[in-house]
Order: structure tokens, then C-alpha cells, then sequence
């Protein structure tokens, strides 16, 4: 019966793991932060915002308030320089931040935006890049049909397009997307092919993100072998390349793993140091998890008072963070329906102008014929009046003739 239990709570942690595990690829983060500081200083115009949106874009993990201001600062300059192309990408950062921030359908409108103007502008970069984005925002709100939708899209866009090195993370993204639709084995099939794309470009930190899904996908099919395989080369990965977020992600499901098969010890330590990690940098939604996985790692102990209470710590966390998720996605559809709604009142009254209009020029063309033929009729009368009065004043001038000539006979 307890062994039995333990395995529901057991798979639980791990949907809960795989849930909350954010599915945005992660961008290689490289030492040339410093090198675009110094030529900004340099820039003016159009390049200066070229250069910010960059800097902004290596931000993205690093710091986020570094990322947000200077995506701002470009897009002020751009709107008044009137630079178009900087504006689409400052539109593709924002919805890049606002799926960080589970603002997806905000996320989807800055992507269509920043998609509006790639085509547009003929940026296919922008275009694939965005296209991609938007997948990932429709898979957080698990609209799977429309996620892969957008990720074929953004390979479509990607032949065009200058920059190929993203096609590995777009293909890895479309094996997510079947992943999260339970369609696992095919999903692995894109994820090793994107796998391969990684180590042939170099690109390490995609390389880490990929094989931590491959990790959580093989724990799904059950095979806590690969799991851990890929896990353990995430997690090796991910501090070669120092990227925090990975690393705690990857302790995460190793610390998970371990815990369900019995090897305690390992599983607290990775589980303590993933902790620790989160503390530092502020990873709420991992913290949530590791609330998790010490819950069931100290019913495994027998302890059921500290089970009990990171279980507490679990569900008090989960309300601060979700619950606030889903007052924005309420927030942010109620705008969308608002908006909808005003539309086609709008449309409404545009119709209902129209007929009004409509119905005034035919009653004014109407009126115009009435008088046209108000005006034909009077000029038929009145020429029937003189020509009357003509005949009737030549008869009487007959008439007064006749009455002279009869009297000149008499």
C-alpha cells in the first residue's frame, strides 16, 4: 500500500519537474559583452540600436534588468530615427521577456508584431527568430498544434535567412513540442538529430538544454538509465559553460531520480546543492521543485514531519508563483476579449454607418430624380400652356376676322 503511494507521489514529481521546466531554449552566453560595451560608446543611429538589441539579447540569462533597459533605450531610439528593422527586434526581445515572465499572450503579440515587420522589411532572421519565439510561448500555454505550427514556420524562414546557426535549437524545439504532446519517441528523434547540430556548431550551452530534455523525456519512458546519463551531461555541461540555470535544472532531475531509486544520499546532495544555487540567483520555480523533491526524499527517510513540511513550503510557494501566472493569463485574455469585443462593435457601428449612408444616398438620388422629373413635368405643363394659349389667341384673332369680313359684306 506505502509502496504504492510512493510511486504516484513518485510520478508526480516528475509531470511537476517536466511541467514547470521552462521549455525556451537557452542562448549561448560569450565573453563579447564587454567588447560591444566599448563600441557602443562609438556607435550612432541605426548601429547603436543594432548594437543594444544585442546586448540586450545576451542579457536575456545573464541579467535581466541589463536585458530590459537596453531593449527599452533601443527601441526609443529607433522609433525616433524611424528604423523599422530596430523596432522588429526590439518587439522579438519583448516577447521574449514576457514568456520569461508567463505573460505568453503578450509574448505572441510582440511576436506577430516583430513577424509584421520582418516581412515587411525583408528581415528572414527576424522573421525565423520570432517564429520561434512564438512557439515557445504557445507550448507554455500548451497549445501544441500552434506551437509546432510556428516552429515549422521559423525553419521555413530560417532557408532565407543569413544566421543558420539556430536551425539545432528550432528542431529541438519541434521534439519538445512532441514531447509535451506525449508523442516522446518522436520528439527524441528531432532532439538527437538537434543534439548532433549542437556539438557540429560548438554551441555547448544548447547542447546542455538539449540533453537535459532528453533526461526528462527517457524518465518519462521510464528508462532511469539514459535518464541519468543525459542528466549527468547537462549538468557537467551546463558548469563548463556556466550557466546556473541549467545546472540547477539538471541537480533537479538527477537529485529526483536518485531519490526513486533509493540512492538517498546522492539525491539529497544534489538536491542541497540545487538548493543552494536557487537561493543565490532567485530561480523561484526550481525552488518550488526541490520543495518537491525533499518532500518525498524525507517520506523515503521515514521523516514525515519534515515531508510534511517542505510539502507546506511546496503548496505556499506554488500559490505565490501560479496563482499570480493565472491572474495574468486571465488578465491578459480579459484584454485580449475586451478588445476583441470593441472591435466588432466598432465594425458594428462602421456597418451600421455604412447602411445609414447607404440608405441617405439612395433617398438623396431619389429626391434628385424627383426633381429631375418634378422639373420635366413642369416644363411639359407649362409648354402645354403656352402652345394652348397660342391656339386660343389665334382663334380669337380667326374669330375676330371673320367677324369683320361678315360685316364688310353687309
Amino acid at each position: 500500500m506505502l509502496l504504492g503511494q510512493r510511486l504516484k507521489i513518485f510520478i508526480l514529481i516528475y509531470l511537476s519537474i517536466s511541467l514547470f521546466f521552462s521549455v525556451q531554449r537557452v542562448f549561448a552566453l560569450d565573453p563579447t559583452i564587454d567588447s560591444l560595451l566599448n563600441k557602443l560608446n562609438a556607435k550612432s543611429d541605426s548601429a547603436r540600436v543594432d548594437l543594444m538589441v544585442t546586448l540586450s539579447y545576451k542579457y536575456l540569462l545573464k541579467d535581466t534588468a541589463k536585458s530590459d533597459y537596453y531593449r527599452q533605450q533601443a527601441l526609443e531610439l529607433s522609433k525616433s530615427l524611424n528604423y523599422t528593422k530596430g523596432m522588429g527586434w526590439c518587439y522579438y526581445l519583448e516577447g521574449v521577456r514576457c514568456t520569461q515572465q508567463n505573460k505568453f499572450l503578450a509574448a505572441i503579440n510582440n511576436e506577430t508584431q516583430a513577424i509584421s515587420i520582418g516581412q515587411t522589411v525583408k528581415d528572414y532572421d527576424l522573421i525565423a527568430r520570432s517564429y520561434n519565439a512564438m512557439g515557445l510561448a504557445n507550448l507554455r500555454l500548451q497549445d501544441h498544434y500552434n506551437a509546432l505550427k510556428s516552429f515549422n514556420s521559423a525553419l521555413k524562414a530560417l532557408v532565407k535567412a543569413k544566421d543558420k546557426s539556430f536551425e539545432g535549437a528550432f528542431i529541438g524545439n519541434i521534439g519538445i513540442s512532441y514531447i509535451k504532446n506525449k508523442k516522446i519517441k518522436e520528439g527524441l528523434v528531432y532532439m538527437k538529430k538537434a543534439s548532433l547540430m549542437h556539438k557540429k556548431s560548438g554551441n555547448k550551452t544548447w547542447l546542455a538544454d538539449n540533453y537535459l530534455e532528453m533526461g526528462l523525456a527517457y524518465d518519462q519512458l521510464g528508462d532511469y538509465k539514459r535518464s541519468l546519463f543525459y542528466g549527468l551531461s547537462a549538468l557537467n555541461i551546463a558548469k563548463e559553460v556556466n550557466v546556473p540555470l541549467l545546472e540547477v535544472r539538471a541537480m533537479i532531475l538527477l537529485g529526483s531520480l536518485h531519490v526513486r531509486l533509493k540512492n538517498s544520499v546522492t539525491g539529497e546532495q544534489y538536491i542541497n546543492e540545487a538548493y543552494n544555487k536557487s537561493i543565490k540567483h532567485n530561480f523561484q520555480p526550481e525552488i518550488l521543485q526541490i520543495y518537491k523533491v525533499y518532500s518525498n526524499l524525507f517520506e523515503v527517510k521515514d521523516n514525515y514531519k519534515l515531508a510534511f513540511l517542505y510539502q507546506k513550503k511546496y503548496a505556499e510557494l506554488y500559490d505565490t508563483i501560479y496563482n499570480a501566472g493565472r491572474s495574468n493569463i486571465i488578465l491578459e485574455y480579459q484584454e485580449k476579449f475586451q478588445a476583441q469585443q470593441k472591435e466588432l462593435e466598432n465594425k458594428q457601428l462602421r456597418t451600421d454607418q455604412l447602411g445609414m449612408d447607404i440608405q441617405i444616398k439612395q433617398k438623396n438620388t431619389l429626391l434628385n430624380y424627383s426633381y429631375i422629373i418634378l422639373g420635366a413635368f413642369s416644363l411639359f405643363s407649362l409648354s402645354i400652356f403656352w402652345a394652348n394659349r397660342r391656339v386660343k389667341e389665334k382663334n380669337r384673332l380667326l374669330t375676330l376676322k371673320g367677324i369683320e369680313i361678315q360685316r364688310q359684306k353687309e
